[in-house]
């Protein structure tokens, strides 16, 4: 079945998602972006989504389109290669930022750094949580 896992660091969520995205399971995802208007990045890591549909690619679209209003990052992260090259032959991939791991390292080393040196009051708070149904 799949699903969606949400972490949370400090500004940036990470929205996990396993299984398809596709019609039928969009507005699990949607939801669950669009639920947290105030955060500076949003990453979906897509390592194990098994396929995407039209659907799918719509809802990248209109998530990247989103983000971008409401100035916020948003990045892919560990995109398969089935998911990489149906983005490339639709021609999607240049209106996306997508991410290696050694980016989102850096990204949550800075991320950690910035707020020690803003908080020095202890380790990052680190929430998390597991959506069913993506």
């Amino acid at each position: 079945m799949p699903k969606l896992t949400i972490h949370k660091l400090g500004e940036a969520i990470f929205f996990r998602c396993t299984g398809r995205i596709g019609f039928g399971e969009c507005h699990v995802l949607r939801h669950a972006v669009f639920s947290h208007p105030h955060i500076a990045i949003a990453v979906l890591d897509m390592a194990e989504v098994t396929s995407i549909d039209a659907s799918g690619l719509g809802l990248l679209v209109e998530l990247r389109n989103w983000a971008s209003t409401n100035r916020i990052q948003l990045k892919l992260l560990n995109l398969s290669p089935r998911v990489a090259n149906l983005l490339a032959v639709t021609h999607l991939t240049p209106i996306f930022d997508v991410c290696s791991v050694q980016d989102m390292i850096e990204l949550l080393f800075r991320e950690k750094q910035s707020s020690l040196a803003t908080r020095c009051s202890g380790p990052e708070e680190v929430a998390s949580r597991s959506v069913p149904g993506l």
